[in-house]
């Protein structure tokens, strides 16, 4: 069974082992010291870099039959979530005022849905907006990181939104970009 060669299962790919191993040298043979060597010389304790570049490495060296793979496992401990700083995300008054200075109306519809919806920014040309009359206003992600599913408007006192005004932008643009990359 083969894997869908889906975009963002490409991306994933890509980042998260081909840019790794694009660092290996290509004129020495593949060794559990030089994997380790590359990997201490790359990245720096404790970040999620070094959890990545050790992840990748050891799958690497498990795929090549390398005997034990534990000392390249260690080195990815030491890194976690709880160790990442906490996002200094905008206030709700610092995102009206943002919005304030906005004209275009195609673009502010755009940002009217990033905030109330709390969409990753690819995920506006991914837009069902079928529901978007209903009480409330749903709209549907089709495809994405998080795959399908449906997203509930967050409410904001201040924020007025015409969700219908530009209801039809998303397809629009979707059909713009299509359009242009082929």
């Amino acid at each position: 069974d083969k894997v869908p060669q889906e975009p963002s299962k490409l991306n994933s790919y890509h980042k998260d082992y081909r840019l790794k191993f694009n660092h290996l040298p290509a004129n020495k043979p593949l060794s559990l010291d030089l994997l380790k060597q590359v990997i201490l010389e790359r990245t720096q304790p404790g970040t999620r870099s070094r959890k990545g570049y050790a992840m990748a490495y050891r799958r690497l060296a498990e795929f090549a039959g390398l005997p034990d793979t534990r000392d390249i496992g260690a080195l990815e401990r030491g890194y976690s979530s709880k160790s990442v700083a906490p996002r200094d995300l905008p206030s709700d008054e610092e995102i009206a005022e943002a919005r304030g200075k906005m004209r275009t109306p195609g673009w502010l519809w755009v940002y009217d849905v990033l905030a109330i919806y709390g969409l990753r920014p690819h995920e506006v040309f991914r837009l069902s907006t079928d529901r978007i009359n209903e009480s409330p206003a749903l709209v549907e992600v089709l495809e994405g990181k998080t795959g399908r599913r449906l997203v509930f408007p967050m409410t904001a006192d201040f924020w007025e939104f015409d969700a219908q005004a530009f209801s039809y932008l998303p397809f629009k643009l979707r059909a713009r970009i299509t359009t242009n990359s082929a």
